[in-house]
């Protein structure tokens, strides 16, 4: 959290969070974390060797951290009645739950998306939010929001 995060008369009016929870998947699976980073540690070390430039070691190796890190960076999250926020290495992020149209569930996750579907872009456009261990009751509060919006304005 950052300093001055949460404090003051702002934070009266958009309300308190119902739920928060941190979450580092990396952490969650420590063995298979540790056999991912020496995979990426020998596959950068071997593109190295092989255009023997040490440059191609520094580029493959974080190419491929970069490209995984939803998976290495904690993240905190924040359940409001209006909106979702998620920080990720200090920055804060906040969406509306106007914006989801559906959401879907798997066993660690809960896929929110923006136009009905799991597939195709609307994954780019969507907001993955990895579940605390035992989110059967984040993930109903999550279903919650976002249906709520859909059954109040059909009504």
């Amino acid at each position: 959290m950052n300093p001055g995060e949460g404090q003051g008369e702002d934070d009266d009016s958009t309300g308190a969070p119902t739920r928060v929870w941190r979450i580092h998947i990396a952490a969650r699976r420590p063995r298979q974390s540790a056999l991912a980073a020496l995979a990426f540690v020998a596959i950068a070390v071997g593109l190295g060797v092989t255009y023997r430039a040490p440059i191609y070691s520094i580029l493959g190796f974080g190419l491929l951290f970069g490209s995984t890190a939803a998976y290495w960076t904690p993240r905190h999250y924040k359940l409001y009645a209006d909106r979702i926020e998620v920080v990720v290495m200090g920055r804060a992020a906040g969406r509306p739950w106007s914006q989801f149209l559906a959401c879907f569930r798997d066993s660690d996750a809960v896929f929110l998306s923006p136009t009905g579907l799991s597939t195709g872009l609307a994954r780019f456009r969507g907001l993955t939010v990895f579940l605390p261990p035992d989110g059967d009751d984040v993930a109903a509060e999550i279903e919650h929001y976002v249906t709520a919006g859909r059954n109040d304005s059909g009504a």
